[in-house]
């Protein structure tokens, strides 16, 4: 243990429930893997008893996100869930998805007015060139308009990067949907996309490497208590949790929610990907061993988190030199989470 638990342990703000892997689109690069094949789904008891017991570890829990797949495929058992969340423990409800209920105006309002009297507070819908070859961008639309009608105001996660052609400039362009936007009715965000062959060691070989990002410390880390369909806690909702073991915590089924959650603080790589990111890290490790830096500053921090973790001999230098950062680094953790206590 790397310090009196409890002087670290950052409280959540928010449970996602990933609520199925089922989904009625096959995107390529999802980060999950979603499909229609996949049978993977969370019960209706096992959602509550989730929230149950998340909101009694952390009674200052505020969130709940639905997720998925495809969580509007159960949508019955969805508002149920909403039902109880919000009237039960007054949680913030967000359902997040691809809207291919949304077929009309009409049918958008309908399935919306359900999901509101049920204590829904907000909708993202996820859309981009992946989506599109299975939902149109006119259900979205449909979703868009239903929901501001209904007073949701709606958030629209586009698949972004370099060479999408799909991007937020439909908005702008779209009159209705422009309006909209400066009317704070609407939100528009890039959310990222990556191809997920680039987790593997193949890392030059990509024709879409292409993008420079910002590197930042992780923010993915240490604010979402993560449950998926199987019953495993994620320590994030990051792009590539499913692909790296390190970042599966457990099985909430068989050890309970909070010792999963603050087992966490017991991983100083963690903490360290929470305070300086895997960048950073990234430097560190070539202090001790040689190797082309450059081929990273084309990856998104989640690529460069899962190939450290997922590489042997990056992990064999941290182990051996984490001590040369580990006060500094914790100094650090105390001052960041300190200043979340005080927003």
């Amino acid at each position: 243990t790397i310090m009196n638990l409890r002087e670290i342990v950052k409280a959540p703000s928010t449970l996602s429930l990933i609520t199925t892997y089922r989904c009625t689109a096959r995107c390529p690069n999802c980060c999950f893997q979603c499909n229609p094949q996949r049978k993977e789904q969370m019960e209706i008891d096992k959602m509550k008893e989730y929230i149950k017991e998340a909101k009694i570890a952390y009674p200052q829990l505020k969130v709940l996100v639905l997720t998925g797949g495809e969580c509007m495929i159960y949508r019955t058992s969805i508002a149920n869930v909403i039902n109880y969340a919000s009237k039960k423990y007054n949680l913030f409800v967000r359902i997040v998805t691809n809207g291919f209920w949304a077929t009309s105006f009409e049918n958008s309002l309908n399935v919306l007015q359900c999901l509101i009297d049920a204590g829904l507070n907000e909708i993202n819908f996820s859309t981009g060139d992946e989506h599109q070859l299975f939902i149109p961008i006119e259900n979205i639309r449909n979703g868009i308009l239903a929901s501001v009608d209904i007073g949701l105001k709606p958030l629209v996660n586009i698949e972004s990067n370099d060479y999408k052609k799909f991007t937020s400039k439909y908005f702008i362009k779209d009159n209705t949907m422009f309006k909209l936007i400066r009317e704070n009715k609407l939100d528009i965000i890039n959310g990222l996309w990556i191809p997920f062959k680039t987790i593997s060691n193949d890392l030059k070989n990509d024709e879409n490497l292409k993008i420079t990002y910002n590197h930042q410390p992780c923010d993915n880390l240490f604010n979402t208590i993560s449950i998926d369909p199987n019953h495993r806690m994620l320590a994030c909702c990051g792009l590539t949790a499913k692909f790296v073991n390190f970042l599966d915590i457990g099985d909430v089924d068989k050890v309970p929610i909070k010792d999963l959650y603050e087992n966490q603080f017991k991983d100083f790589i963690k903490i360290w990907l929470y305070v300086d990111g895997p960048y950073k890290i990234l430097e560190f490790i070539l202090q001790y061993i040689k190797f082309d830096i450059a081929m990273y500053n084309k990856l998104h921090d989640c690529q460069i988190c899962a190939a450290i973790l997922k590489n042997k001999q990056f992990l064999n230098v941290l182990q051996l030199n984490y001590k040369k950062v580990y006060a500094n680094i914790m100094f650090k953790y105390l001052i960041k989470i300190k200043s979340y206590e005080n927003k």
